[in-house]
């Protein structure tokens, strides 16, 4: 897909050409052109799209202005032939505030600036001299500096090349300022006004000056963000422009280059983790600064409105769920609510964990406990349930050892098993009332889950002596439990809860 860059205030045209795609003797009959947002699916042709025409083989369209910063919006231009064939064409419009450039003058420097708009002008087109507005804006103030720095009779076009010609002042040492121009010229065409909306960065330095090193501002930078929000980050000292580079999962910046010291790191709806973020200023000075997206109090969707169990798989680092009723398995893209792929893994399945990155299960018509190929729904291995008298079993889990922990509802007995088998090492009674359970592989912590006093109980080791008790996020208990990175993540009411560490929920 071709991507279309604008700014909210330009209004100009685009051509779509389909001459490569007809045959030597076909040509367009007809063409249709829509748009929709695509971030919010709405649809948006008539805040896009101001004009249309066909002209010879191909399709002009005059986009609007008025947008929003940061919109998206996939334009689709359908044309017909006359040999009774359909081609499409599909261009993203992103709106940006377009820097055409940035240059550095010293204090006592006077030169004129050029803005070339001829991109989107015809050759037979000119510039309106009369709808020019120069304007300077401080970039770390958000002062007006206009008549400051531009010069009041500076400003011209150069007809013949389309361009706006302003002529800059003096200004300060350590001023950051952002020249914009906008102006208009009529389509040919179409007969419709053109807007363009253009923007400089002007930084002021002295010769030999550049102040303070670039340093990341931890005073003023947010550490922490959550997904589907954004956070301010910050720097202080060196030399403008700067450029912003962010690394992690579902993180952007609201500006790859600033001229100020601060930015905006927006976090997507599957952020997680760490945001690693780099800013050089235009001396090659580094600053580095992280923001974290918390793990725990924070809930998304369930695939289903009832789950079963839950595991994670430290090799891929997906949360995978369990539908009781008709084992099936859901693999989810990372610690998220979205689902990559299933697996079917039986009719009836009580619970599931991974443990060196293959999946294991308890299945009640069966009575057995079964060892899978990896995550999938090849058997590798299994052994009869239903000897050892634990027909349901509403935990399987392994400690770091690689023992199999089992929790029945059958004898109300908490089991560790000799690796994946049947030999028992050790065990203690836990409540009747229990509905879910998992372990903590870095503390040997067994944890369960009460549906009659809605508490999650926390014991010392394999044994029965609790250590903690918290309420579980949902009334009823948790069915399915798991412990990610010393995190518990629980399951009820169709939703999935992170907490933070191995303690009560305190999210929405």
């Amino acid at each position: 897909m071709d991507i279309q860059e604008k700014t909210p205030e330009d209004q100009f045209n685009i051509f779509v050409f389909f001459d490569g795609d007809l045959d030597e003797a076909e040509s367009i009959s007809g063409f249709t052109v829509y748009s929709g947002n695509i971030d919010t699916g709405a649809i948006s042709t008539s805040s896009i799209v101001a004009a249309t025409s066909q002209v010879d083989q191909y399709i002009e369209i005059v986009l609007l202005a008025g947008q929003a910063l940061g919109e998206r919006h996939k334009l689709t231009v359908v044309a017909y032939s006359d040999f009774g064939r359909t081609y499409e064409k599909d261009i993203m419009v992103k709106i940006t505030a377009k820097m055409t450039g940035d240059f550095t003058k010293q204090p006592a420097e006077q030169f004129v600036i050029g803005f070339d708009f001829s991109p989107h002008m015809e050759v037979s087109e000119t510039l309106d001299e009369s709808t020019i507005t120069v304007t300077a804006v401080d970039a770390n103030t958000g002062d007006d500096v206009t008549a400051l720095v531009i010069s009041a009779s500076g400003v011209d076009t150069d007809a013949t090349n389309k361009i706006v010609r302003v002529a800059v002042l003096g200004g300060l040492h350590g001023d950051f300022i952002n020249i914009s121009v906008e102006v208009s010229c009529t389509d040919q065409v179409l007969s419709k006004d053109k807007t363009f909306s253009r923007t400089v960065a002007m930084q002021i330095y002295e010769d030999g000056y550049y102040g303070a090193a670039i340093a990341w501002d931890a005073v003023n930078s947010d550490s922490e963000v959550a997904a589907s929000s954004s956070a301010s980050v910050a720097i202080t000292g060196g030399g403008g422009p700067f450029t912003w580079e962010v690394t992690g999962t579902d993180f952007t910046l609201a500006n790859a280059v600033t001229g100020g010291l601060t930015n905006q790191l927006v976090a997507g709806a599957s952020a997680e983790g760490d945001a690693a973020i780099t800013v050089t200023n235009a001396q090659g000075q580094i600053a580095n600064g992280v923001v974290t997206v918390p793990f725990g109090n924070i809930s998304f969707a369930a695939p289903v409105s009832f789950l079963y169990g839950l595991a994670y798989d430290e090799i891929t680092g997906n949360l995978l769920s369990l539908k009781n009723s008709d084992g099936t398995v859901y693999i989810h893209d990372g610690i998220s609510e979205n689902v990559g792929s299933t697996i079917d893994i039986g009719t009836s399945v009580n619970d599931i964990a991974v443990f060196g990155g293959n999946l294991y299960s308890q299945d009640v018509p069966l009575t057995d406990f079964k060892k899978f190929v990896g995550i999938s729904a090849t058997v590798d291995s299994s052994f009869d349930s239903d000897s050892l008298g634990l027909n349901y079993c509403l935990c399987v889990e392994f400690n770091a050892a690689g023992d199999m922990i089992t929790m029945a509802l059958d004898d109300d007995t908490a089991r560790q098993h000799t690796g994946f088998s049947g030999t028992i090492e050790d065990s203690f009674a836990i409540t009747a009332n229990m509905v879910g359970g998992t372990i903590d592989r870095d503390t040997g912590n067994v944890i369960l889950s009460d549906w009659s006093t809605d508490m999650i109980t926390v014991f010392d080791g394999f044994s029965d002596t609790v250590l903690d008790s918290f309420p579980a996020p949902v009334s009823g208990g948790c069915y399915g439990m798991v412990v990610v990175d010393g995190n518990l993540i629980t399951t009820g009411g169709g939703r999935i809860y992170l907490h933070d560490g191995i303690s009560e929920y305190t999210g929405d």
